[in-house]
This record gives C-alpha cells, structure tokens and sequence, in this order.
C-alpha cells in the first residue's frame, strides 16, 4: 500500500508532458523499423483490458534465465515468437529483461495497439550490464518485477519498438551493445 501511495505521489508530481519530452529529446536513436509482425499460435496469447495485466500475464508465465545458460552467448535477444515457445518443462516462457520486454512490447504494441511502445536500456551499477525496460503510455514497466518505475535516472537510450523488432529480427546477438 505504502509504494502505491508513493506510486501515486509521484504521478501527481511529474507530469506526463515532462517525461515525454524528455523521452522525445534525448539519447533516442533512429534504425530499421517493422510496422507488421505476427507468428504462427500468436492467437493463443489472451486479450489484455490494460498494460499492467499484459504485464502480470508476462511475469506469472516466465522465467528469467540468463542468455549464457540459454544460447550460451553473452547476449541473444529471442524475437516475441522465440521466446513464446522457448518453454521449461513447467511451460513457462524462458529469458531475459530484453526477451521480457521485446515480448510485452509485442503484446502491446501489435496486440493492444499502443503505438508509443519505446525500449529503454538502463546502466547498472556493474559496468559491463545493462537493463531493459519498455516505456509506454507514460509508465516505465520492467516485466521481471512488475514494478511500475517514473524515474529518468539512468537512461542510456530509448529506441521505439518497432526499431527494436527490426534489430531482434535481424540481428540477435550482441543487440544491447549496439551503438
């Protein structure tokens, strides 16, 4: 109760408008894009009523496995089709915060029809990681957790969606070192 309360305070205090522009100013890159995607079985994925039940549905039917223990590579990002039939013997989705968030991002960009679906990658405190989060419709959403972040700090850059779908497709390993 005490973090929705803080949740809320935030909200209150830093209006959409900031974060946005923010968003739209600074450390955005520009590459390939997909506008239409779709796979085989993609029909089973459930209709979501908001963003934080498509979220709650990627936390409750994943798992965070590592990409060294997965391709046993550095970084492999699975495209949204991969990583839905990439499944543990329990039948859960298995990867890490990019495949998270490369897959919400799919849900909400081609299955809710949010078109301001942007990746962000985040600096760590360890100088050789990153993190991956989506921003969309003025929420910061990192599926592994499920915790709803308004913070700036940290961002190193934003790249929309469907640039990100394009890398994934295209690309796979190494995508979070791209420059």
């Amino acid at each position: 109760m005490k973090n929705l309360i803080i949740l809320l305070l935030l909200l209150a205090a830093i209006p959409a408008c900031e974060i946005e522009s923010y968003l739209l100013q600074e450390n955005e890159i520009e590459i390939g894009n997909i506008y239409d995607y779709d796979f085989e079985g993609s029909e089973e994925i459930p209709e979501f009523e908001n963003i934080f039940k498509a979220s709650i549905y990627v936390m409750e039917n994943s798992i965070y496995i590592p990409d060294i223990e997965l391709y046993h590579k550095k970084d492999y990002w699975q495209t949204p089709e991969e990583f839905y039939y990439n499944r543990n013997s329990e039948n859960k989705m298995q990867g890490d915060c990019e495949d998270y968030s490369i897959f919400l991002g799919y849900i909400l960009y081609f299955k809710m029809g949010y078109k301001d679906v942007k990746i962000l990658r985040l600096s760590t405190t360890k100088s050789d990681t990153f993190h991956i989060i989506i921003y969309c419709d003025n929420w910061y959403i990192e599926p592994q957790s499920n915790i709803f972040k308004l913070s700036q700090s940290g961002i190193e850059y934003i790249i929309l969606y469907t640039e990100v779908l394009w890398m994934t497709i295209n690309y796979h390993d190494s995508i979070g070192e791209y420059q």
